[in-house]
């Protein structure tokens, strides 16, 4: 950016006009009209017989003459011609002087425009970038949602009518109806816990203030346990001792407590039925958060799988974990670091997983 312009004001004007008068006086007094009779001089031989042409050399005689008493009517006369040259000038040049203030305000406004705009064309752009992902993102969930909803609707109809068939052959009807009901609760489960996760990230993209106050750890644990959504499996999990060193802990109940149960669901579902879990919770090394655990004995997660674990719509490494979406393990993300802390894992294949995840300490 240039310099502030500072515009000539009017007393400033006056100053400067009345400068140019009196330099253009004297401009013309003492140099226009003696130059001017040195060369009327030379072009009129009449001055070369005044009565300092023998005394003096040959060109002091006109200067000497013009400053004689006779002389000052033309002397005066030059001045006012010097002035008149003078302010002309004076003029002029502060005319152009004001436009190039003028053109030097206009290009610092047109830099300051260049400059805006260019700043909006960059918000533009990342506003652009985030809505192409954004719909991106929509385009590969509608995608998704669809393909795993249907196929669990798929499941229930498919064993609905199985169940009409096997009405009409009472012969063992009781257990295959049995069976076939689990099949069905199982599968609403899943749609369930589907649209509970995709509200939770919801809720957690659009804001991240959550409601933390303190709980027991003990009572979190017997939640999760309470609400596990795989009934079946609820005996398989395990609590262990450590969480017992610790009281409270300083988080969103309802959330954490889902974080906890969608880690347990996601080893069930990708590990073979007879898989045993333990979840516990521990402080820290530094003290500064407790941090919760749940490890599995299933067939581990290989290395490279690990960095995309918490990415939505990430089917897992093998066949059989068609029935995950992802959306699990991006809420707990979003869950954890909601409270400022962080989710990690540890895995070693055909020995289990075990999920890491930090809440930072408050005191009570």
């Amino acid at each position: 950016m240039s310099n502030p312009v500072y515009r000539i004001l009017p007393g400033r004007r006056i100053y400067s006009a009345a400068w140019s008068a009196g330099s253009g006086f004297l401009l013309g007094y003492f140099f226009l009209h003696p130059i001017s009779m040195v060369i009327f001089h030379f072009l009129d031989p009449v001055y070369a017989h005044t009565p300092y042409a023998h005394s003096l050399p040959h060109i002091w005689s006109p200067l000497l003459h013009s400053f004689q008493p006779e002389m000052i009517p033309m002397g005066l006369l030059f001045a006012l011609v010097g002035s008149s040259i003078m302010m002309t000038t004076g003029y002029f040049r502060n005319i152009i002087e004001n436009q190039r203030d003028d053109l030097t305000i206009e290009l610092d406004k047109n830099e300051r425009y260049r400059l805006q705009l260019e700043q909006q064309t960059e918000v533009l752009k990342k506003q652009n970038r985030i809505l192409v992902e954004l719909e991106e993102e929509n385009r590969r969930a509608t995608q998704f949602l669809v393909h795993d909803l249907k196929t669990n609707i798929n499941c229930i109809i498919g064993f609905t009518e199985l169940s009409l068939e096997k009405i009409s052959n009472p012969s063992n009807i009781r257990d295959t109806l049995l069976e076939i009901l689990a099949r069905i609760h199982r599968q609403a489960k899943y749609i369930a816990e589907t649209i509970n996760n995709l509200l939770g990230l919801t809720r957690l993209r659009k804001s991240q203030s959550i409601q933390k106050s303190f709980h027991s750890i003990q009572s979190l644990f017997d939640r999760v346990l309470k609400d596990f959504p795989l009934p079946n499996q609820k005996e398989r999990i395990h609590i262990g001792e450590e969480h017992k060193k610790l009281s409270t802990v300083y988080c969103d109940f309802h959330l954490i407590g889902r974080t906890i149960s969608n880690l347990a669901s996601n080893a069930f579902k990708h590990n073979s039925p007879e898989t045993h879990i333990q979840i516990d919770a521990y402080n820290s090394p530094d003290n500064a958060s407790i941090i919760f655990t749940c490890q599995d004995n299933g067939k581990g997660i290989p290395s490279d799988i690990l960095p995309s674990l918490y990415h939505e719509y990430h089917y897992g490494h093998t066949a059989s974990d068609s029935e995950s979406t992802g959306l699990g393990l991006a809420f707990c993300k979003l869950s954890v670091e909601a409270h400022g802390g962080r989710i990690w894992c540890e895995s070693q294949e055909n020995v289990g997983a075990k999920f890491y995840f930090s809440i930072p300490k408050e005191k009570e």
